[in-house]
């Protein structure tokens, strides 16, 4: 029996493109992916990792009722600075690992990603090298000043306790950016601290559009 959606004949489709956005918690990369949407030569769908990390139960959202089979969190101080440090736990790592899978899936199906990451582990960004180096990646690096990445940490802190509805504690910015940045190489670097969400979605655009062949990700594979 054929399925209503079955094709006459094999349609064979171009895999799809994929931007990938790498910075700290409070850099601006959800907004600036959901702008540069809206000026894209291409349609592009945003696949972060806030769509992921919100769609497990709520109490794992939550500071106070999270298990560590999700994520342990600790506070620590350097140079009188407060440090939001995440251990993700073995329910997180297969979650996150099962996103890549997802987006990768997106893309096989020939459908342009643009996706916003923290790489809170050495592991994470082994598994997006394992899942993405059949594909194109355009690697963007955002960053902001420590006193602006900050700042919108207040503003968005109402409830400091609750993931879930974007809240983020002192510190997250600051130890987020320092982790997911070690060692990186970008095709596209940029500092959003005094760019509008607007701007940093069209230099976004500038430099994938001056980018035919990025070789950034590609420097990270091993085997592939």
């Amino acid at each position: 029996m054929k399925n209503s959606y079955d094709l006459p004949h094999k349609e064979i489709r171009q895999p799809g493109h994929l931007i990938l956005v790498n910075g700290g918690s409070s850099a601006g990369k959800s907004s600036a992916c959901r702008a540069f949407q809206d000026i894209a030569d291409e349609e592009y769908i945003l696949l972060g990792i806030d769509h992921f990390w919100l769609a497990i139960p709520p109490k794992h959202c939550d500071l106070v009722t999270v298990e560590p089979k999700y994520f342990l969190s600790k506070t620590y101080h350097k140079d009188a600075k407060p440090y939001f440090h995440i251990t993700p736990g073995p329910c997180l790592d297969n979650i996150i690992y099962a996103s890549y899978k997802a987006i990768a899936s997106y893309l096989a199906a020939g459908v342009n990603v643009i996706s916003d990451q923290i790489f809170w582990k050495p592991e994470w960004f082994q598994a997006a090298i394992d899942t993405f180096s059949p594909y194109k990646v355009f690697y963007v690096g955002l960053k902001v000043s420590d006193e602006e990445g900050a700042k919108r940490e207040r503003k968005r802190s109402a409830g400091a306790n609750n993931t879930e509805d974007g809240s983020r504690p002192d510190g997250w910015n600051r130890c987020s950016a320092e982790i997911t940045h070690a060692n990186m190489t970008y095709d596209l670097e940029l500092d959003n601290t005094h760019l509008s969400i607007l701007e940093t979605a069209q230099q976004i655009q500038a430099g994938y559009r001056a980018c035919p062949n990025p070789s950034a990700f590609k420097q990270f594979y091993k085997g592939h």
